[in-house]
């Protein structure tokens, strides 16, 4: 994007499990790998506002798709567990990020850089031994997708 002089928005997906700490040992590797990028995108929000390149990452918490896709029926005592302690009694959807990722890309999105906007209701437990995350494409112009698995859109 610097090269083609090319301003716009670099989006990466994180997870909440960046900022939250689980006994157990499962999901280490993710929680530091995305650890990694919420700090990269905030370095990289500064090296790269002056040439009108904005980057955000969201990281969203429980997401009804991708590691969780099979939760519901393969452990439906944790996805109720999961149900039961958010307020809303709902979990996120892959359009709750889509949604955002359209918003950081827009006009409306085009004085925040350098945010991580967490994608997860007030949920009444400290997070146990289930980490999640979601990676999605969302096709948009001068947008970038990024996540530790690599580059998902452009």
């Amino acid at each position: 994007m610097v090269d083609n002089h090319c301003q716009g928005s670099i989006i990466s997906i994180s997870s909440v499990s960046a900022t939250t700490t689980a006994s157990g040992g499962r999901g280490v590797g993710c929680a530091a790998s995305k650890a990694a990028m919420n700090k990269w995108t905030e370095n990289a929000a500064l090296d790269l506002a002056e040439y009108g390149i904005r980057v955000n990452a969201i990281g969203p918490g429980v997401i009804e798709s991708g590691i969780n896709e099979h939760t519901v029926t393969t452990d439906p005592e944790l996805w109720n567990y999961y149900l039961n302690k958010i307020p809303l009694k709902r979990t996120g959807t892959p359009s709750d990020i889509a949604n955002m990722a359209l918003f950081l890309a827009s006009e409306e999105g085009s004085w925040i850089t350098g945010k991580i906007l967490k994608l997860m209701v007030v949920m009444r437990f400290d997070i146990t031994n289930y980490s999640s995350w979601y990676m999605t494409e969302i096709p948009a112009k001068s947008v970038v997708v990024l996540s530790t698995i690599g580059l998902l859109a452009a």
